[in-house]
This record gives C-alpha cells, structure tokens and sequence, in this order.
C-alpha cells in the first residue's frame, strides 16, 4: 500500500510538469481576432449617422468600407450585496463601431471617416493581435482611430 502512494504521488507532481507558466508547453485556445479598424468617438464629439464610411489608402489604391456605428456603454452603478456584486451598463454619450477589412496589411494607411457632409483624416498604421499572447501567433490584424471631442480624428 505504502508503494502505491508513492506511485500516486509521483504520478501527481508529473502531470504538473510543462503545463503553466515556465512549464514548456502553452496551451493555445481558439479565440480568433478579428481584422479591421476599429472606430470610437468620445463623448462630445460630432454624432455621426451611421453607418459611418472609412476610405482606406495604401500604395496608391483606396477602398470603401461601410462602419456600423452603436451608442458606446460603460460600467454605471455597482454595488455588492450578500456576497454577490452586480455593474449596470450606462451610455457614455460616445459612439464604437468595427470595419471588417479582408486582406488588412500592416502598413500605413490614409484614413479618411466620412458620415454625412463630414469628412476626417488621419493616418494609422494596423498591426497584428495576440489574443492569447504572442507565443501562440497573430489572430488578425487591427488598427483604431478615435473621433475626439474637438473634431479631430487620431490613431489609437
């Protein structure tokens, strides 16, 4: 009986061994990146009809791609109560949308965002997204520009 505790027991520390942090092997999930460009307009910026329009440039070529725009949200009132917390959902006044661009690069782009009579410029460079961190490679390619409240828009 004695043998077969050590038996357990060693077999117990082994199943430990190059699994977690420092252990050699990563398990890698399928959790996938999506690959576009993303869009926030803070809260006091211009509202823009949606869906909104980004014309992407690179190389000499431009192409349209329609963005969604929703009311963005953050976190309202909180509180726990009898050991169970709970967060409401509040609109922040802004607004967030994601443009699905096939065959997004990671070189820089001219980007314009148009919605309505009003155009906005800038430039943003997409790069690659490591959903489960960079030992288990790139997910997708991603750039975000942001409206600001003054009207301009940035590169996030």
């Amino acid at each position: 009986m004695r043998h077969l505790c050590w038996v357990a027991l060693c077999l117990l520390a082994l199943t430990g061994c190059g699994s977690g942090p420092g252990g050699g092997e990563r398990a890698c999930t399928l959790i996938g990146g999506r690959t576009g460009i993303g869009v926030v307009v803070d809260p006091g910026a211009p509202v823009l009809d949606t869906p909104a329009l980004l014309t992407l440039c690179a190389d000499g070529r431009c192409r349209d791609v329609p963005v969604p725009l929703e009311p963005a949200t953050g976190t309202g009132a909180s509180g726990c109560s009898g050991g169970v917390c709970s967060a409401q959902v509040a609109p922040t006044g802004g607004q967030v949308g994601f443009a699905e661009v096939d065959g997004l690069g990671e070189q820089p782009l001219e980007v314009t965002l148009t919605a309505g009579d009003r155009e906005f410029r800038t430039t943003v460079t997409p790069a690659a997204v490591y959903p489960n961190g960079p030992d288990c490679g790139a997910a997708g390619v991603q750039g975000r520009v942001g409206l600001t409240a003054a009207g301009n828009l940035t590169n996030r």
